[in-house]
């Protein structure tokens, strides 16, 4: 049963034979959306449960809204594909037990899309451990199959640019390395270090050298995947890398990077809103 303002009450016959009555107040949820919309990036989990609710219980029809895609751009002035990944986080999470939910929570949802490609029920028990604690960065490179502590989180640490874990417990400390080497093998060496120093923008020994050992690993077959060079030179560099691939009909697809890339255009999203806001209110009334 509806009534005028769309609230539906449903009724459930109890084991012992009473009744339930439960109504569903549509309007306080059509009013936390919007609240939810215009709050800071941590109610973002909260938001995307309020629209996983909206979605699969198409409410936003009871609203007067011809379709989903209108209500969210219309009444939330949201990006619908924004919105659709919020609602896929949602459910994803809610295939699996209460406990792991919590913890999704606690990640966070810029980190639940991306753990999404890869846990699964079944296999949540063994990534869960390794995933709790990390940066962004770090389950990135962990769900490649890459070492997560070996670039970091791009945040700088001791030994090079991008070194460190990013966890909040200070720049890792460098191992040191002694050879032995002849006059002829220390020129070659000091040259090719410098050279990589060069090309790698930086002015440390031990990034320039461990650019060197990945532009040879990626040449005699040690990488067997494109994904895991790629990998590897981010961390070696300290920079992020998307590659494209052409299609026949002229269009490209993501074929590494793809988590950064929807993450940068969030950016860019959440800039072109910030710019529009203020170019409706200029000064600020709202």
């Amino acid at each position: 049963m509806a009534d005028e303002n769309g609230n539906v009450t449903t009724l459930t016959t109890l084991p012992g034979g009473g009744v339930q009555v439960e109504t569903v107040d549509h309007a306080a949820m059509r009013a936390r959306a919007k609240e939810l919309r215009w709050r800071s990036e941590q109610d973002a989990w909260d938001l995307s449960e309020v629209l996983y609710d909206i979605w699969h219980g198409a409410v936003y029809q009871m609203w007067g809204f011809t379709d989903w895609k209108e209500y969210v751009e219309s009444e939330l002035e949201f990006k619908i594909s924004k919105a659709q990944q919020y609602v896929a986080v949602q459910e994803w999470v809610r295939l699996f037990a209460p406990d792991f939910v919590d913890w999704v929570k606690i990640m966070g949802i810029t980190k639940a899309r991306l753990m999404k490609t890869r846990l699964t029920p079944e296999n949540a028990a063994e990534w869960q451990p390794r995933l709790d604690g990390k940066t962004y960065r770090q389950i990135e490179a962990i769900l490649l199959g890459e070492d997560p502590d070996a670039g970091g989180d791009g945040e700088g640490g001791e030994g090079g640019e991008g070194g460190g874990s990013g966890e909040g417990k200070g720049p890792e400390r460098a191992d040191v390395l002694r050879f032995a080497l002849f006059p002829a093998q220390r020129r070659n060496v000091d040259l090719a270090v410098e050279r990589a120093k060069v090309l790698g923008e930086t002015d440390k020994d031990g990034v320039a050298l461990d650019y060197i050992c990945t532009a040879f690993l990626s040449t005699d077959g040690h990488y067997k995947k494109v994904d895991e060079h790629f990998a590897a030179v981010e961390r070696s560099l300290g920079v992020r890398l998307v590659a494209f691939k052409q299609l026949p009909d002229q269009t490209y697809k993501v074929t590494y990077g793809k988590p950064f890339m929807d993450e940068l255009m969030e950016v860019i999203e959440e800039e072109e809103e910030a710019a529009d806001e203020q170019k409706d209110d200029p000064k600020g009334k709202k």
